[in-house]
């Protein structure tokens, strides 16, 4: 297998995926519990009775779950400027993958590094250990592979799929 694809992500469908990964069943319960304590805190601030603990309920409720918003995207908006802005090149070999930017490179080895990769509509991500056994994903936009490339690429890396 050789594929090399060269490819600029688009900022705007990174945050956007990124919101739809953080959104899904693993963080759900997380962003129903923000969600569902800032409304009790809006709908508190209207039931109290004392008018000082009110304000502090109907200021504390709004700013809690735009800040937690805001929080996200910022998060998300420096993970893409570190990792994913410029061009990216991305070169598949039968036993790694690099990866060059300006501002990142790296090499990962398929037998090596990777324990799991997950197809999405428009992109991939892969699961990797670094040497000091710590979990990072790395996603790869498919907008740049043609279907030739998405199947010899699925077939060689069929095993890690899951």
């Amino acid at each position: 297998m050789q594929i090399k694809i060269i490819t600029e992500v688009n900022s705007s469908s990174f945050v956007r995926f990124m919101y739809k990964m953080f959104f899904t069943k693993d963080f759900r319960f997380a962003a129903f519990i923000g969600i569902f304590t800032g409304i009790l805190m809006i709908v508190g601030g209207f039931i109290t009775p004392d008018h000082t603990k009110s304000e502090i309920f109907l200021i504390i409720g709004p700013v809690s779950l735009v800040g937690t918003q805001l929080l996200l995207l910022y998060v998300i908006k420096k993970i893409y400027e570190n990792r994913y802005s410029g061009v990216t090149t991305f070169d598949f070999t039968n036993d790694k993958i690099n990866i060059n930017n300006l501002k990142y490179n790296s090499v990962i080895e398929w037998s090596k590094d990777i324990y799991s990769i997950k197809e999405y509509q428009h992109w991939f991500i892969i699961f990797k250990r670094n040497e000091k056994g710590k979990s990072f994903e790395q996603f790869i936009p498919k907008d740049d592979f043609n279907e030739g490339q998405l199947i010899e690429l699925r077939s060689g890396i069929g095993k890690y799929f899951i």
